[in-house]
């Protein structure tokens, strides 16, 4: 895929800039989430769609959306994370099953 495929893929019909990871995907393993938020935030850099110093806001504090900021983050990108529990990975709290 190129670039300019992840961003037409992933982003939102009639909303110019706004993304979203996975929502209809199939797999969802922690591995498959940051795949696609890494693929993302790559294609947004290789497009000229995001560049370093750009601020960019992430909503979720999950596996896609802490990827998709510490991806942004390390190539310059100011970062808003925006979680509305209080707390980050929220879903492997006392999980005992995914390491």
């Amino acid at each position: 895929m190129t670039p300019h495929d992840i961003t037409r893929h992933m982003e939102v019909p009639g909303a110019p800039g706004v993304f979203v990871l996975g929502s209809f995907e199939r797999r969802a393993t922690l591995y498959s989430q940051q795949v696609r938020a890494l693929n993302l935030i790559h294609a947004l850099l290789a497009e000229g769609r995001l560049k370093a110093g750009d601020r960019v806001a992430i909503v979720g504090g999950g596996a896609g959306g802490m990827t998709a900021a510490a991806g942004a983050a390390v190539r310059g990108c100011k970062v808003t994370l925006l979680e509305q529990a209080e707390d980050l990975l929220l879903l492997f709290r006392n999980n005992r099953l995914r390491w």
